[in-house]
């Protein structure tokens, strides 16, 4: 679900920041979620689905979104 809902997030170019307002948590919590440390409640995954704006089975079936897109890779530090 994790990556259902970074995918979501991504997809309406909003932070973490951002969804974790709309969804009245703090950035780190989402975090968590996203990375599938958290486990919701459905009264939680409702609010999330209701914060990006998509049923809920969206949130809940693997196949019904394409693979989450692969994070931009950070540039090592410039050496001196």
């Amino acid at each position: 679900m994790g990556r259902q809902i970074a995918t979501l997030r991504l997809a309406r170019k909003w932070t973490q920041e951002q969804l974790a307002e709309r969804f009245g948590v703090s950035w780190r919590y989402l975090q968590s979620v996203e990375a599938g440390d958290e486990n919701l409640t459905i009264e939680s995954l409702a609010k999330i689905a209701n914060a990006l704006r998509v049923e809920l089975h969206i949130l809940l079936d693997p196949t019904a979104l394409p693979t989450a897109p692969k994070r931009a890779k950070r540039k090592p530090p410039a050496k001196r």
